[in-house]
């Protein structure tokens, strides 16, 4: 077998091949072998079947058979052979066909990654910033530790909500006066804390009993990922119908101990510490290798096979339409 490369361009390469017809006629004569083991021709009984027989009744079909599998076989070893790093589907300029006595040839384009010879690092510089974990990060982390270890329990006596409690609601909501079914709930729980509500309706859930009752403004922007709230003002109707209170362990040695294997509060502090610097050390890595490789892409010129480039748009569009699709999906109250 005979190969050729050409480059078309840093990325697209002509592959040009000839396999000899000592090799096709053999690759013919073991599709006919095959074929004739259960070839039913009338006259004939299955295994018997004559070979001028068979080519005249499938000689084109066997003919198709081995062009396909011969071009498959020996551009890859075209491939392999010139160590070609391909980045998408070969395109095969012409359908060969075969001719008796005749080598088969074909021609391939094949996009490849590019060869960088040289890469241009002469005044590239990045920067990273040194680790720093204020103590107010260290609190939070305690915070939600003592949030995950608290007791849930109604208020007795039973009190108005406050900041910090767990409600659970039943609602509806209206835009331009018409109902939103699919936006409405019935028993939802709702934490009362300002990352999780927008905040009227924290302000609406503050001060609420059970069996309590009210209605609630909302402004949405004109961005918000459901359309139907897209620049609206909704009316949320909201009724109570239970309260609980969250009673949050003291911050001593026994609740560091209930948290893992620490003796001491101060231990828990310092293994939280440790990990939220692992944690930005990661980030900085991660952000000092963006720097590096957009520095690099911009102090030198690399071309892009197509083929690369359409998969990339594909893959953020899909992305993009994922996204959507699921933020056209939310419908809980007050998410912004």
């Amino acid at each position: 077998m005979q190969t050729e490369i050409r480059e078309i361009s840093p990325v697209l390469v002509e592959v040009t091949v000839e396999v000899p017809w000592d090799r096709v006629h053999k690759d013919l004569n073991d599709t006919y072998r095959e074929i004739g083991k259960t070839a039913r021709v009338r006259g004939f009984r299955p295994g018997k079947v004559p070979k001028n027989v068979l080519k005249q009744v499938y000689g084109r079909q066997a003919a198709a058979q081995v062009t396909g599998a011969l071009v498959e076989q020996c551009l890859m070893q075209a491939v392999q052979e010139h160590e070609l790093h391909i980045v998408a589907q070969p395109e095969i300029e012409e359908a060969p066909e075969l001719e008796q006595g005749k080598p088969l040839t074909f021609k391939a384009k094949v996009e490849v990654r590019p060869k960088i010879d040289e890469v241009v690092t002469d005044g590239i510089e990045v920067w990273q910033k040194p680790i720093d974990i204020p103590d107010e990060d260290i609190d939070k982390e305690i915070e939600q530790l003592r949030n995950q270890h608290s007791e849930i329990q109604v208020p007795d006596p039973i009190r108005p909500a406050q900041e910090g409690d767990l409600i659970t609601i039943d609602y509806t909501v209206t835009v331009d006066g018409e109902a939103k079914e699919d936006l409405g709930a019935e028993g939802r729980q709702v934490e009362i804390v300002d990352e999780h509500l927008l905040p009227a309706l924290k302000e609406g859930l503050v001060g609420m009993k059970p069996d309590d009752e009210k209605t609630v403004d909302i402004d949405f922007e004109g961005d918000h990922p459901n359309p139907d709230l897209q620049g609206k003002t909704a009316q949320f109707t909201i009724r109570a119908k239970e309260l609980h209170e969250k009673l949050l362990p003291d911050l001593d040695d026994e609740f560091a101990k209930d948290c893992g294997d620490y003796e001491t509060l101060l231990e828990l502090r310092l293994k939280i510490r440790e990990g939220l610097e692992g944690s930005a050390k990661q980030r900085g890595d991660a952000e000092l290798k963006d720097q590096l490789i957009e520095a690099l892409i911009q102090a030198n010129d690399i071309p892009v096979p197509p083929s690369m480039v359409q998969q990339q748009q594909q893959m953020m569009m899909y992305e993009m339409a994922q996204f959507m699709q699921m933020a056209g999906q939310q419908g809980a109250p007050g998410a912004d």
